[in-house]
């Protein structure tokens, strides 16, 4: 059984702290600054920093910092994308699992100022993998989560004049498609697939009826904008939310259904040509 002690990551900014001895840059040290920095939020393992900014506070060289991460990095330990400036620390929720739903439901609050990026992604699949072993922690993260990827990319509306479409509440989202108009030949990318997993949404983007009916109403609205797949993800959404908990089953029931009516149909018929 493992013991833990609390450490309070105002610590780094005591004043009798800062007049200790500093730490010299190693790998142990840097360790526990990732892990009890002050940029640490209540995501276990994951937040924003950037390596000037931790070395600086570290007193350290950027490339004595570098050395020292790499360190850590080589063991699996931690990894980070400077570019946007996300750490990951992908054990931190081994040994941080959440009390109850509503500590996870507090995870979106932090998670909307997490900058998007491949790592982050990552970040949540992990942190998905370790609370689907709790059912209640489990609803309350797919509770917390869909609304955040659902007000990510939601769709403010259709029209036939600009600036009508998708609206991101963070960045600019990237161009789907150049067309403004959505092409019959249309087909979802992998990017649909992982924002609808993300989102805990199980509906299959390929599913033939879904994507038609999504052109046909687009296509009789006359509906303009450049991000089709971006528009398919809320499409998807919308739908997984009016199915409910345990639709996709009785979907896939009703597809068995249709089947065997047109099946008895073709049977009628033959038998009643014969007769």
């Amino acid at each position: 059984m493992a013991r833990f002690r609390k450490v309070d990551v105002r610590t780094w900014v005591d004043k009798k702290f800062r007049e200790l001895t500093p730490i010299p840059p190693c790998g142990q040290g840097l360790w526990l600054y990732l892990l009890t920095n002050p940029d640490t939020v209540n995501i276990p393992g994951l937040y924003r920093a950037g390596e000037a900014q931790m070395a600086e506070a570290l007193g350290w060289s950027l490339k004595a910092f570098q050395e020292a991460f790499r360190e850590a990095y080589s063991k699996g330990m931690v990894k980070a994308d400077w570019k946007a400036r996300v750490v990951w620390i992908p054990k931190a929720i081994e040994y941080n699992q959440p009390e109850s739903p509503n500590v996870i439901i507090g995870w979106s609050k932090m998670w909307d100022e997490i900058p998007d990026c491949e790592l982050k992604e990552e970040a949540y699949h992990t942190l998905k993998h370790h609370i689907e072993t709790s059912k209640a922690l489990k609803k309350g993260f797919m509770e917390a989560f869909r609304k955040v990827f659902a007000k990510d990319y939601a769709y403010t509306g259709a029209g036939t004049g600009a600036g009508t479409g998708i609206k991101n509440s963070r960045s600019s989202e990237p161009v789907d498609n150049l067309s403004t108009t959505v092409d019959q030949a249309y087909i979802p990318s992998e990017t649909v697939r992982v924002r609808l997993r993300t989102a805990g949404c199980l509906i299959d983007p390929l599913d033939s009826i879904l994507l038609e009916k999504f052109k046909s109403h687009h296509q009789a609205k006359g509906t303009i904008t450049k991000h089709w797949d971006a528009a398919y993800v809320k499409w998807c959404l919308d739908e997984w939310s009016r199915r409910g908990t345990g639709h996709g089953n009785k979907r896939e029931k009703t597809r068995a259904e249709e089947s065997t009516d047109q099946l008895a149909s073709i049977a009628a018929g033959r038998k009643k040509g014969t007769a």
